[in-house]
């Protein structure tokens, strides 16, 4: 029994050998999901504005160590806006820009206005909130562009956001989430 199964094995290894079977050990791709670029905003008590702008971030701390040579090609997945737990209820409104190895010129992303309620928990997604965003598509795609390009591909990404609201109390904030994901090829 022993023998018979030694040769059925060595006579699939002859012929899995023979019928290109080595291409599963060949480059295959993988997506992967990137750490979220995210910036976050301190509402100002009394005027409840945001737009203090915050610190660059840096992609490769978004890739896994695993995949960060690796990596083929980013697309764009979701961009999400929310508000910390226990805003106040009431509109807001703001507008996100970006701008990559330097603090400008901004790019404009997006914008969003409505109750604050639809920001709550995760945070209002552009794929499911109709009526919340004005994004221009051609703008999303030269965002994604940009991180294609392997030649010239940024080292960071800097977020700025304006907005207003209702009056918040001292450590609300509001954050805007981007997130990527990137093919990368696996050996």
């Amino acid at each position: 029994m022993k023998a018979r199964f030694l040769v059925m094995v060595s006579a699939l290894a002859l012929v899995m050998s023979s019928t290109g079977s080595d291409c599963i050990r060949s480059p295959f791709t993988v997506s992967v999901n990137l750490g979220p670029m995210e910036g976050c905003y301190d509402v100002q008590p009394g005027d409840t504005t945001w737009g203090i702008p915050i610190a660059p971030i840096p992609i490769s701390d978004l890739i896994d160590d695993n995949f960060e040579d690796n990596i083929v090609e980013f697309r764009l997945y979701d961009v999400r806006v929310k508000v910390s737990d226990n805003f106040p209820e009431g509109n807001i409104s703001g507008t996100v820009w970006y701008a990559f190895d330097t603090p400008s010129p901004l790019n404009f992303l997006l914008t969003f206005a409505g109750p604050s309620s639809s920001f709550q928990g995760e945070g209002a997604s552009i794929l499911e909130q109709a009526g919340v965003f004005t994004v221009d598509p051609d703008v999303l795609v030269a965002f994604i562009g940009a991180l294609n390009n392997s030649a010239t591909r940024p080292e960071f990404v800097v977020l700025s956001s304006i907005g207003s609201g209702p009056p918040a109390p001292t450590g609300r904030q509001v954050c805007v989430d981007i997130y990527v994901q990137a093919d990368a090829t696996v050996e």
